[in-house]
């Protein structure tokens, strides 16, 4: 589990990601860190 993620997940809800905080996101899906829940909640929090 990405607990970077996971606490990223919150913070996206209320305000946009700083660039940095995007590339912790990005990095933890694609090396393969994020489950799956985490990254769909991640998805979800990025279209509003």
């Amino acid at each position: 589990m990405s607990d970077p993620l996971k606490a990223l997940i919150g913070k996206a809800v209320d305000r946009p990601l700083t660039r940095e905080q995007a590339e912790v996101a990005f990095t933890a899906i694609m090396e393969g860190d994020a489950t799956p829940a985490q990254i769909g909640g991640f998805l979800m929090t990025l279209r509003t």
